[in-house]
């Protein structure tokens, strides 16, 4: 008898629970229809912005990228061997010319023909062409010869000074780089006569220059 009167009241004692499942499971609010609509529109939204921000990245010119004030920072090295060129007297090689971007930055090494004060017996050119100017040189005696072959050096800056002048005369707008013989006979470079020019940093925006 005890057994039976046990029995039937686990079997109540499931039955109120499972009803009590069930009340909670009917009162649990549903999203409504006005509600679905809403979140799939923001997923939809969401979608588009980024869509439309990776477009504008991949069609975005990397030449006007970069650091502050549309500055790129880039490594161009040229290096040109000069042995067997000749100039003739007054004539000039053009050798780099970066339009329509401006040098802001660079550098650039030179092993040419020198006298023997360690002079160069050539110009190094640099400016928008046809405004260039004769860069100042310095000397590496280290590795120079006078009478024979010198380096020389300068940095490829707008405020590089020009050569032969006072201080305040700068070289201005970098985007051509030349080689002149400004003497009244041809020039022949001999051999490991060489020019390396290195750029760093480029600025969008040289144009033109009216002539």
């Amino acid at each position: 008898m005890i057994r039976k009167y046990c029995l039937s009241i686990s079997v109540l004692s499931i039955v109120f629970l499972l009803s009590g499942v069930l009340e909670l499971i009917d009162n649990r609010p549903l999203a409504s229809a006005q509600q679905i609509e809403s979140q799939g529109s923001d997923v939809q939204q969401t979608q588009s912005q980024l869509q439309s921000t990776q477009s504008s990245s991949s069609n975005q010119d990397p030449f006007q990228t970069g650091v502050a004030n549309d500055v790129t920072v880039v490594r161009d090295s040229e290096t040109i061997l000069l042995k067997g060129q000749t100039i003739p007297a007054g004539d000039f090689i053009h050798l780099y010319d970066a339009s329509p971007y401006k040098i802001i930055n660079g550098h650039l090494a030179t092993k040419i023909p020198c006298d023997t004060s360690f002079q160069p017996k050539v110009n190094i050119l640099v400016g928008q062409a046809p405004k260039v100017q004769v860069i100042q040189l310095h000397l590496i005696e280290e590795m120079s010869k006078a009478g024979k072959l010198c380096i020389y050096h300068a940095d490829l800056d707008p405020t590089s000074r020009v050569a032969h002048t006072g201080p305040g005369v700068e070289i201005g707008t970098i985007t051509d780089i030349a080689i002149q013989n400004p003497t009244n006979k041809t020039i022949k470079f001999p051999p490991t006569s060489t020019m390396v020019i290195g750029v760093n940093e480029i600025e969008p925006g040289a144009g033109e220059i009216e002539h």
